[in-house]
């Protein structure tokens, strides 16, 4: 900025001493015929200060184009964008004015920095953050300021009142979103990103919000978070101070006597975790930590948030089998689903801003990839089967979570290839124990047998049963991951449960789910008869394995029907009832229903 300028004393001084020095001059006499150009040397220095000088000074202070009253009278006197003018007439009592021949807003001295710090100290914040000329123009200032090490340490010199000119812009920022607000917040920490020591930015899991924001006594949340966005930390750094940040947030949240904060004050609308979380969904390994984090409290994920589901898209991708291992994800899964134990939208004194209290699809989401976890042949997740069975249920509790992972057949899948090796018995042994879990979810849960044949759990076995054909031994030759192949064993188990109950006494939800482990594992039997055609270790005439009978001739309880006829038709293969292909048939069958649950699942439906 060009200024005109002079301090009125100082010129006021100068006239003194010159109207002293013209009466010195004309004092000066000499008749030496020698002297006679020194004199006329004398004569015209004194004719130029008399003349001239003396004249334009008099102007100068007689003038009042530079004085206080034009300041005044053009109401500039909290005009930013003249903080050195002023900062010049207050401080130093100078007339000043701007140099309309030589004002170039890019250039900033240190005298101009040094005169912003101290205006922002006095400004009036509430008429500056409505004012978005004064709010572009201060960016401006503040970015180049902050390109400058040397410039910022003169701004920072006379700058203290981060509280005040944070608090201020923070709030008018969460009321109206206003992006030349935030703009200024990109400013002022690119300023005060010139003291950070070389690599905080990037400190990741060793990031503490004292050592990276400036030292504010009982700052906002809200404000810190707009404050570490605009800093642009990496994303492992922001998920770090992110949890410190909610963490203290919940800790005022749930504390009475603390100030209310930004984000209370407002009502509904973005709240610090809203600012933060959307700089992780692009780093995986970010969500992971903060994910891990996070799963030690989870009301950090789901209680800080206008809109959970940017929480809901952080876990997903910190769960995901690609990006993280079975032990960390099993840790934050069954915390999230205990956390989930009861509907936390019903709990008192829950503050959901506004948001519906949806989440069912995101559990059956959560849950998707890591099914075969849950079962209790696998030991990747540190807790008793009875928890993990526990931790299911919740996943299936809601409808929306049962539709979601009955369609979700890719992250399955992606959850069996991280989980299970193929074509062994392990794989089936951990599928069949799914299918069995799932299904006795669907009867503690009573189905009843009118809606038994649209119950999503029976939707999911068939998705589960599709994804898991890759893995079982005799691979999907039937084609069992096929639509059509799913819709028969769909329609099979609604023909048997559509026949007429002989007895007339209510068919239970045990004798459903007896029905659908004996499909499954009567299609794994006739997977692994194709299989062993194709290996060429049976002749294609050999007799096919049984079927399930669903017609009217149906058994009481299939399972133990279907085990005998699977027992003749076993002995015939090559080898007989202990030859290899006998064994491993028996134990493909196992997996779904050995006859030992046989006998007790028709053990149950005779009640």
């Amino acid at each position: 900025m060009g200024l005109l300028a002079y301090d009125p004393e100082r010129v006021a001084y100068l006239k003194h001493h010159l109207v002293a020095a013209v009466e010195e001059l004309r004092a000066i006499r000499c008749g030496d015929p020698t002297a006679v150009d020194a004199m006329r040397s004398v004569a015209s220095i004194r004719n130029e200060i008399e003349l001239v000088w003396l004249p334009l000074i008099a102007q100068i202070l007689d003038n009042t184009a530079l004085t206080r009253a034009w300041w005044y009278f053009a109401g500039l006197t909290d005009n930013l964008q003249n903080a050195l003018i002023n900062v010049m007439a207050d401080g130093y009592g100078w007339a000043v004015q701007r140099d309309p021949l030589n004002d170039d807003p890019t250039v900033v001295t240190a005298a101009e920095a040094r005169a912003l710090g101290a205006m922002l100290n006095s400004a009036d914040l509430l008429n500056l953050a409505r004012d978005h000329e004064q709010l572009r123009w201060l960016t401006q200032q503040l970015q180049i300021i902050g390109r400058n090490r040397a410039l910022s340490a003169e701004f920072l010199a006379n700058f203290d009142s981060w509280k005040t000119v944070t608090d201020v812009l923070g709030l008018e920022y969460a009321r109206a979103g206003r992006p030349e607000i935030a703009t200024v917040f990109d400013g002022l920490m690119q300023v005060w990103t010139t003291t950070l020591a070389p690599g905080a930015l990037t400190a990741g899991k060793s990031a503490t919000l004292d050592v990276l924001l400036p030292p504010i006594d009982d700052v906002d949340p809200y404000v810190q978070a707009l404050m570490v966005r605009s800093l642009r930390p990496d994303a492992m750094t922001v998920a770090t101070l992110a949890h410190e940040l909610l963490t203290n947030w919940l800790a005022l949240k749930n504390d009475s006597t603390a100030p209310t904060t930004i984000d209370r004050q407002v009502g509904p609308g973005p709240n610090a975790a809203d600012v933060l979380l959307p700089l992780l969904l692009d780093n995986p390994a970010a969500c992971v930590w903060f994910t891990e984090l996070a799963a030690r409290r989870p009301a950090i994920l789901f209680e800080t948030l206008n809109d959970p589901d940017l929480a809901y898209q952080v876990i997903l991708v910190g769960t995901d089998p690609t990006n993280t291992t079975s032990d960390a994800a099993g840790r934050a899964v069954l915390a999230i689903l205990d956390y989930f134990r009861t509907d936390p939208y019903q709990r008192s004194g829950f503050d959901n801003d506004g948001h519906p209290g949806e989440y069912g699809a995101f559990l059956g989401n959560l849950a998707a990839p890591w099914l075969t976890q849950f079962t209790m042949s696998n030991d990747d997740w540190d807790a008793s089967a009875g928890a993990k069975a526990a931790a299911l249920r919740v996943a299936l509790h809601d409808e929306q979570a049962l539709q979601q992972l009955a369609a979700d057949a890719e992250r399955i899948h992606l959850g069996f290839l991280d989980s299970l090796s193929k074509h062994d018995m392990t794989a089936a042994n951990q599928v069949g124990e799914l299918l069995n879990l799932v299904l006795q979810l669907s009867v503690n849960e009573r189905v009843d047998d009118e809606i038994a044949s649209t119950d999503e759990r029976f939707n999911l076995m068939w998705t589960v049963v599709g994804v898991a054909s890759s893995f079982l031994p005799g691979g999907p030759l039937v084609g069992i991951a096929t639509g059509f192949a799913l819709t028969a064993l769909g329609n099979q188990l609604n023909a048997y449960l559509g026949q007429p109950d002989p007895t007339g006494v209510r068919r239970s939800a045990e004798r459903t789910m007896d029905v659908a482990l004996t499909l499954a594992g009567a299609d794994a039997i006739s997977r692994l008869f194709q299989q062993w055609i194709a290996d060429g270790r049976i002749d294609a005439s050999h007799p096919l394995p049984p079927i399930v009978n669903v017609g009217a001739s149906a058994s009481w309880c299939p399972s133990a029907e279907y085990h005998d006829t699977f027992t003749q038709w076993r002995s015939g293969l090559p080898g007989g009832a202990n030859g290899e292909l006998s064994r491993q048939a028996s134990d493909l069958l196992a997996a779904f229903v050995g006859s030992s649950e046989a006998q007790s699942n028709c053990a149950e439906i005779a009640g």
